[in-house]
């Protein structure tokens, strides 16, 4: 599984490995447990900002990671299939914008959500 991770970001792994194990599997376990992370740092009075902080800061690094691999991997698809490897690129090229919807949905729930 480690070996996939180190190719994807040298770009040696087909396409629909970085695509789906480590961009959008793991972006969704990146949003579930900050959510986990929030919830049970709560609590605390002196960890409830500090905690979802640096895990907002390591989920950025995260999908900006996974976006390269994206990028990297995307001419390993096979023979004529240049069209998904343009799909992927241009996933890469739009999909900042949905990430700044879905994270900032995750600070509104967090912001507005009744803990108790």
């Amino acid at each position: 599984m480690f070996a996939s991770f180190g190719n994807s970001i040298k770009g040696r792994e087909q396409l629909w490995k970085a695509f789906w194990l480590w961009g959008i599997n793991g972006n969704i376990i990146s949003i579930s447990l900050f959510f986990l992370i929030t919830h049970f740092f709560r609590k605390d009075e002196e960890y409830a900002f500090l905690a979802p902080l640096y895990f907002a800061i390591a989920q950025i690094f995260y999908y900006v990671i996974s976006m390269v691999m994206i990028w990297k991997c995307s001419p390993n698809v096979g023979l004529g299939r240049k069209t998904i490897s343009y799909l992927s690129r241009m996933f890469v090229v739009l999909s900042p914008s949905i990430f700044i919807l879905i994270f900032s949905l995750e600070y509104y729930i967090l912001l507005n959500a009744n803990w108790k």
